[in-house]
């Protein structure tokens, strides 16, 4: 069995090896057809075994592909773009696939095409295509842009590899979508080709998509033209319908209008999840709960089923867990909700809306000694941060007992930052005084704990409450005053009343009700204990407040009555609920709750009668109503209008960002100051939990306590300090997180910054950090681009040398390589270190995972991460972020040795020794050999010096170093620099440094930097003087 790989290409330098090294392994010959490069791609192809074909462009892809299908031998094809590539190892099941089916009848592979946005690192849809298929007659392509494979005996017998075999593309990616300005090119060619054939389906659908991206009514246009004619062999009807809805929302159509849109699609593919999202959240947005929650739990099925066009669905799972979760607990289903909630925490720890929404229902069902063993299944005790979020998640549900426990299980040192939630703790507990000690030391920052404190002064003076109290004692004591139309104290007063709810002493509340009836606040009161589901005191006081001698407005009126039937029905009074529902309509028929809480009641009684009498008055009620385009990322939460669209997601999203809050003071935060000018945001203030530095300013820009957070107006929360645990519904971003893997995205920031580099160098560095902090590339004589990375191997420096020549400028104009290393370098292996997931940021680029057991999953992280920074920060903003935590490293760094005693000194250096130090690993020094010499071979061959160097280091380090690797060390350098006639520039052990010139044990300074770089400048020229002399 033979394996062809065809691809067609045209400007394609920078993808192709990613593309073909993703399955190099197991094809026997390469295709290349290029239909008009103007940049490296033939020579790429060709260093890459392509036999290389050239293709006079005629505006049609089928045709080049067509071309390139003839010249294939094999006996299987994988034809894929340029731009995409096989997940890491599905290379090798795609060759037991094949020999498994190639003496069947199977003509093609189905196989898993993930849309991957590169530049944020997110997947942005998964959908089924071909792109494994036999060579044999009659299969060929057809289509102008969007070509599809397609057999001359009708449909192609496929085999179902969607599980098994995933490929990437990244076309679409914003950078991307700019390079190649794919919108206009398609829409170009898509209008040529429907001038040709107009009421062709497929070519609508093209055109549609296209649109999507720049024009919602043309895009509306052509989506319901495919329709019209429906005549499409693609199976693109389920997509056409998704992007179908989403136009809708933009343009004035009822709400029934768009429904009925959604139900046809549902009933033509009914195995599409995504249009049993849309229909969810339609519902979710009516208050039709019930009729969501069957529509949700559809999804879900349809999700687990496997999707069969392309599709967001999967990628929403959580939302729809939550979702789910709320509208149970709404209808009082707490057992479903339950089910969907602890699914939600597994696969989300730190959902604190849906933790403690979990938490609030357990609470009613639980005792606590079974709600810590429950928790304990999902969350790790030991974990600081989870432990913190599990006595916030306690304290928002005023579980005292449980926030003790948590609280206990913390170290000494956190619990002397969480003063609120101590003081909570003994609040919820009663223990009044206690409380109030703390309170009083929070209150000389921020007034936010008056109203406990008063409460907590009534308690300590009234140790039991009776219904013979003094009324006006109660007043006095609570600071309460009795103003008719004085909105300033029924504020005050429903204040009050929350926290005696909530603090469980109603009888209180009782004594206070004379009051709630002069203010003429039953109603709000009302509220407040519906809230807490107390829902006999909640319709007490909606009787009482319906007994006022006003006159109702209609709308509010009828809202009362269905506050009214909400209580009635979570006390299971189906009867006068629905009593209750009637005159609700009766009154103000247009509250789409009424009609599904009836819609609820009829499915529980199974009175199919009323129920459908309902129905019907609904979907009247519905058609009535347009959609207000303008306000539909206000209104409704649709799950893919929310996402903006790839072309326009930085401006968009930072056109709406205008003040932000940092939480946490520490030296990154700070510089973000200066940092922020450039972004359209305003940093508004300074959260932290410290103290010591509460109500200062910075720049002019406030320092505050945590507590103050609810009370500041603002869009974004930027948390520099992950120890600082936030409650809060607006958007927040753990930058702290994204600089955890501040080296890992080092990695990938080098090759992107070269990728946007003029290529004009005359110098390359590789190698570890200590030519990536220790040489002023700036100040070398010869322009130099430096790739050396913090654990970098001798594997990824010769990978990226090779990499960097595939581009001609480059190979035509480096003069020297120099190639740091360490006396250890020879028994080092990034893969097999403490920082192995490193490799994974250089396979975007290079293709390969060099020996690599670690776990491949932990990608995920990364790209929730960078997508996350990405939705804040346009690239060059965080860029210059990236680079004053360097700075601000470098500047730290600069005074660590310094700054320390010479025991700390030698200690640093002998445990960085032993760290170093603790290879033996015979086979890793016999392939990094074989390694370094291909590399050095490699650059000579190219005509490129290579330089060897070895950076200074400290006496603390180099004393303590293994004689046995430094011998092991000059041993292998002395063959290489004898047999290829190269120079060592070592300088481990130089006495030309001194300590001043160090940040720490063993790396320079930027002074040490500044020396070192002057050095290697008389070295490079002498080098190369004496290199064109012989």
């Amino acid at each position: 069995m033979k394996i062809s790989a065809c691809l067609i290409a045209k400007n394609e330098e920078i993808y192709i090896e990613r593309c073909i090294g993703s399955f190099a392994s197991i094809i026997d010959e390469f295709i290349l057809v290029d239909t008009g490069s103007t940049d490296n791609t033939v020579k790429v192809a060709e260093t890459l075994g392509a036999k290389v074909y050239f293709y006079q462009w005629t505006d049609d892809f089928s045709a080049a592909r067509n071309f390139a299908l003839s010249k294939a031998k094999g006996d299987w094809i994988i034809f894929l773009d340029a731009d995409e590539y096989f997940r890491i190892d599905d290379e090798k099941k795609l060759v037991k696939i094949l020999n498994n089916i190639h003496d069947t009848k199977v003509e093609a592979l189905s196989t898993t095409l993930v849309n991957y946005d590169e530049d944020n690192l997110i997947q942005q849809s998964t959908l089924p295509v071909i792109r494994v298929f036999r060579r044999k007659q009659g299969l060929c392509f057809t289509g102008v842009i969007h070509e599809n494979l397609r057999s001359e005996n009708g449909q192609i017998n496929l085999y179902d590899a969607r599980n098994e075999i995933t490929i990437f593309h990244t076309g679409y990616s914003p950078s991307e979508f700019e390079r190649k300005a794919k919108v206009k090119r398609n829409l170009d060619l898509l209008f040529l080709e429907l001038n040709k054939d107009p009421e062709n389906s497929d070519i609508c659908f093209y055109i549609s998509e296209s649109y999507m991206a720049i024009d919602n009514k043309k895009a509306l246009e052509f989506a319901q033209k495919v329709i019209k004619y429906n005549n499409s062999e693609l199976g693109i009807y389920a997509k056409n319908y998704s992007n179908l809805i989403q136009c809708m929302f933009s343009e004035s159509y009822t709400f029934g209008e768009v429904e009925e849109a959604i139900k046809i699609g549902v009933r033509q593919f009914p195995n599409y999840p995504d249009l049993y999202i849309y229909l969810g959240d339609l519902y979710k947005y009516l208050d039709r709960k019930f009729e969501a929650i069957d529509i949700f739990n559809e999804s879900i099925k349809k999700i687990q089923q496997g999707i069969y066009s392309e599709s967001r669905a999967s990628l929403y799972i959580k939302e729809i867990y939550l979702k789910l979760g709320k509208l149970y607990y709404d209808i009082g289903n707490y057992t479903e909700s339950v089910k969907l909630l602890t699914q939600l925490v597994k696969i989300d720890k730190q959902n604190f809306e849906g933790c403690t929404l979990l938490l609030n229902i357990l609470l009613k069902f639980e005792n606590e000694n079974n709600i810590i063993s429950f928790f304990e299944n999902i969350y790790n005790h030991n974990d600081i941060k989870e432990l913190i979020f599990l006595l916030k998640c306690s304290l928002s549900e005023k579980s005292s007992n449980l926030a003790r426990l948590y609280f206990s299980l913390l170290p000494l040192q956190i619990k002397s930052d969480l003063l609120k939630e101590e003081a909570l703790i003994y609040y919820y507990s009663k223990d009044f005084e206690k409380a109030l000690s703390i309170f009083n030391k929070l209150n000389q920052k921020t007034n936010k704990f008056e109203i406990k404190k008063i409460i907590c002064n009534f308690f300590i003076n009234n140790k039991s409450i009776t219904l013979q109290m003094d009324k006006n004692r109660i007043l006095k004591e609570l600071n309460i005053k009795i103003l008719q139309g004085d909105f300033n104290q029924e504020d005050y007063l429903l204040e009050i009343i929350n926290e005696l709810i909530q603090l469980n002493e109603v009888e209180l509340v009782i004594l206070l009700e004379e009051f709630i009836s002069v203010l003429g606040i039953d109603y709000k009161v009302g509220k407040l204990y519906q809230l807490n589901h107390r829902f006999v005191d909640a319709l007490r006081h909606f009787d009482s407040y319906l007994e006022y001698d006003v006159d109702f407005d209609e709308k509010h009126l009828g809202n009362v009555l269905f506050n009214m039937s909400t209580c009635l029905f979570n006390q299971k009074e189906y009867g006068l609920a629905e009593s209750f529902l009637l005159d609700s309509i009766k009154v103000y028929p247009f509250d789409f709750r009424v009609y599904d809480l009836l819609l609820g009641i009829y499915k529980l009684l199974n009175d199919k009668i009323k129920y459908d009498e309902v129905k019907e008055k609904l979907v009247s009620i519905v058609n009535s109503i347009r959609v207000d385009g303008n306000k539909k990322n206000n209104k409704i939460e649709l799950f893919t209008l929310r996402e903006i669209n790839p072309i326009n997601c930085n401006t968009e999203v930072m056109e709406g960002l205008k003040r932000l809050i940092i939480v946490g003071v520490n030296n990154i935060s700070l510089r973000l100051l200066e940092l922020i000018d450039n972004a359209k945001a305003t940093i508004i203030a300074f959260i932290t939990n410290n103290n010591d530095v509460c109500k200062k300013a910075i720049n002019g820009v406030p320092v505050l306590n945590t507590d103050v957070l609810d009370t500041l107006e603002h869009d974004y929360l930027l948390i520099m300090d992950d120890s600082i645990i936030i409650e809060t519904t607006k958007p927040s971003i753990n930058v702290s997180n994204y600089f955890k893997y501040y080296y890992d995205f080092e990695i990938h920031r080098s090759f992107s910054n070269f990728l946007e580099s003029d290529k004009s160098f005359e110098g390359l560095i590789t190698g570890l950090s200590y030519l990536e902090v220790g040489i002023e590339k700036e100040l070398l004589n010869y322009k130099t681009y430096n790739f050396a990375n913090s654990s970098q191997d001798l594997y990824y420096d010769y990978e990226i040398a090779k990499w960097l020549c595939n581009y001609d400028e480059i190979k035509r104009n480096i003069k020297y390589v120099i190639i740091g290393i360490g006396y250890y370098s020879f028994e080092y292996d990034l893969s097999l270190s403490s920082h192995q997931n490193r490799v994974l940021m250089y396979y975007p680029f290079i293709s390969k995972l060099h020996n690599f057991e670690g776990n491949r999953e932990l990608l995920q992280e990364y790209v929730e991460l960078k997508n996350l920074m990405s939705l804040l920060f346009k690239y060059d903003f965080r860029t210059r972020i990236f680079n004053a935590v360097k700075d601000l490293s470098e500047e730290n760094w600069n005074k660590l040795i310094s700054g320390k005693l010479t025991y700390e000194k030698i200690e640093h250096g002998r445990d960085l020794v032993i760290r170093d130090c603790n290879k033996n690993y015979p086979e890793t020094v016999i392939e990094n050999i074989k390694i370094i010499t291909e590399y050095i071979e490699f650059l000579l061959e190219n005509n490129i010096t290579p330089i060897l160097l070895v950076c200074p280091t400290t006496k603390y380090y180099h004393k303590n170093f293994s004689n046995r690797i430094k011998n092991e060390f000059k041993d292998i350098i002395d063959n290489l620099t004898k047999t290829y006639n190269i120079e060592l520039l070592d300088y481990f052990d130089s006495t030309a440094f001194s300590e001043e010139d160090f940040y720490d044990v063993s790396h320079l300074n930027k002074k040490g930097a500044k020396k070192l770089t002057s050095i290697l400048n008389q070295e490079i020229s002498r080098i190369l003087s004496k290199k064109d002399t012989n």
